[in-house]
């Protein structure tokens, strides 16, 4: 006698051919697991194995006249200080306090900002006699809330065409100790940086490798 079909079993065959995709079937009942594909290894960088390289291009404008640029590298070249023809010592004094000012010594100019100063101050500008173009500022160790913008003129210089020049902090023995961001405005034949304290400050040069 032949059974009547009941349409509760069709969930249970409809999920037989499921299950041998599922579960791999073979002709003896057997059953195999179907073989699953390698995870990609994580890149190294993300596990900090291997540091992620990253290019930045910083830019500098200068507050004294209109100048922009790539700021100086510190990689690559010979840098050593500019030589120039002879200058006698020049001073400049002026009061500058949390107005901001300027000053002024030769072609050289220091523009302090607004806010830099919390009171006002003596300050001198020397531009130190001899063959380094070079400018001292006093009183030593005055330091800035704001950065102030430096402009040192090398015009009356021989700059090579292919070096650039830059702006550096020299020590007592005008041994080169920093190299503060600056902009090299061949055009108008001057640096253009910003600097945080006072000390000496003078032009060098990089000779390209």
């Amino acid at each position: 006698m032949r059974l009547p079909f009941s349409s509760r079993h069709l969930p249970r065959l409809a999920a037989l051919p499921l299950l041998c995709v599922a579960v791999s079937c073979s002709p003896d009942g057997a059953t195999t697991t179907a073989p699953v594909a390698p995870t990609a290894p994580a890149p190294r960088a993300l596990l900090g194995l291997d540091p992620i390289l990253t290019t930045t291009t910083t830019t500098l404008t200068g507050t004294v006249g209109t100048v922009t640029g790539t700021l100086t590298s510190t990689v690559g070249g010979l840098l050593g200080l500019l030589t120039c023809p002879s200058q006698d010592q020049l001073t400049a004094t002026k009061y500058i306090g949390p107005l901001g000012g300027q000053i002024t010594v030769g072609d050289h100019q220091l523009v302090i900002p607004a806010g830099a100063l919390s009171e006002t101050v003596k300050i001198s500008a020397t531009r130190v006699s001899g063959t380094v173009a070079e400018v001292d500022f006093q009183p030593h160790g005055l330091q800035f809330a704001k950065p102030a913008t430096l402009r040192l003129s090398y015009g009356y210089c021989s700059a090579p065409s292919k070096n650039v020049q830059s702006i550096v902090y020299l020590n007592d023995k005008n041994e080169i100790i920093e190299t503060p961001p600056s902009v090299d405005d061949s055009t108008a034949d001057a640096v253009v940086g910003t600097i945080r304290h006072f000390s000496g400050y003078a032009i060098a040069t990089r000779t390209p490798e």
